[in-house]
């Protein structure tokens, strides 16, 4: 079975080898393997850290309740979903 970190490498060197014929260019780019799993810890755990941190934040200033929490949650997941699917239908 595939991993994420494997089809997201296989991803990116196919979009270079792509990007690279639709130039007319020889040199093929690959990522390192090594580099991706590196770039994709670092967004983790900014994510992580950014997220924690604004939640704390809005507990301590006002009053926030599950039911208000995973609307904000779902409503900042269906606007991150729709501009990732204007990406894919552009890419594609």
């Amino acid at each position: 079975m595939i991993k994420f970190i494997d089809f997201l490498w296989i991803y990116i060197n196919l979009s270079y080898v792509v990007q690279n014929f639709q130039n007319e260019q020889l040199s093929i780019k690959f990522v390192p393997r090594n580099k991706l799993f590196f770039i994709l810890k670092i967004a983790k755990f900014f994510i992580f850290f950014v997220t924690k941190f604004f939640f704390s934040f809005l507990k301590k200033t006002f009053y926030f309740t599950n039911f208000y929490k995973f609307a904000f949650i779902k409503f900042f997941f269906i606007i991150n979903y729709l501009k990732f699917s204007k990406k894919l239908i552009w890419v594609f």
